[in-house]
């Protein structure tokens, strides 16, 4: 939410920002086409809880995540040849950076420690687990010119200590879905639909 004085005697307008960075919000279409995926989008919506419990949403950054090699790492076995239990394949992270200097609730700027990663433009994602709130997105905003810190927005959800992993290839919000019980009318007979999932950042601690 933006606040406004109104416009001055000298026809400027201030605003001010009260809403602490505004929440996160998407919209996905997930489609069933199979019994497993129709089981599986009934057992995970009704363990939703109506909205009331939070889930970590994915974002994809595949096209514009700042890989040092141009690309994501590709699947490897486990470091003693193993799979997951389904035969699938680990993917470590391509892009290493930690926060360098810890930083505070609300902090709209961080000093990162970079081990492997393209140079940066603005517009970059990534997530912070933090210990409370859990998994949360940012937003690089500016890259001053000592390239030292790096302007963020949301501010911080709250505060990350030195150290802390910047997850810039996998990153995820703790989100809640607000129409629930409204995506699950839609699995209905013949079962095969398009479910139109509406999620909002959740403002509670989910760890």
């Amino acid at each position: 939410m933006t606040n406004t004085g109104g416009r001055g005697a000298n026809g400027i307008v201030r605003a001010v920002r009260t809403d602490g960075g505004g929440l996160w919000r998407c919209e996905m279409t997930v489609n069933l086409r199979r019994v497993a995926s129709i089981k599986a989008a009934r057992a995970i919506l009704e363990g939703l809880d109506g909205g009331a419990t939070a889930i970590y949403v994915p974002f994809y950054p595949k096209a514009e995540a700042p890989y040092p090699l141009a690309a994501p790492s590709e699947p490897v076995t486990h470091s003693d040849g193993a799979t997951f239990g389904d035969s699938s394949l680990y993917r470590g992270n391509a892009i290493e950076a930690v926060l360098g200097i810890g930083a505070a609730l609300r902090a709209t700027e961080i000093t990162p420690d970079v081990t492997a990663m393209a140079p940066l433009n603005g517009g970059e994602m990534f997530s912070i687990e933090h210990p409370a709130k859990g998994h949360r997105i940012y937003t690089i905003t500016r890259i001053p010119e000592d390239g030292n810190t790096w302007r963020i927005r949301p501010p911080l959800r709250e505060a990350a200590a030195a150290g802390t992993w910047l997850n810039f290839d996998s990153p995820k919000c703790a989100m809640r879905c607000v129409n629930a019980e409204e995506a699950m009318s839609a699995i209905i007979p013949p079962y095969f639909s398009d479910l139109t999932l509406e999620f909002e950042e959740s403002m509670d601690d989910v760890a």
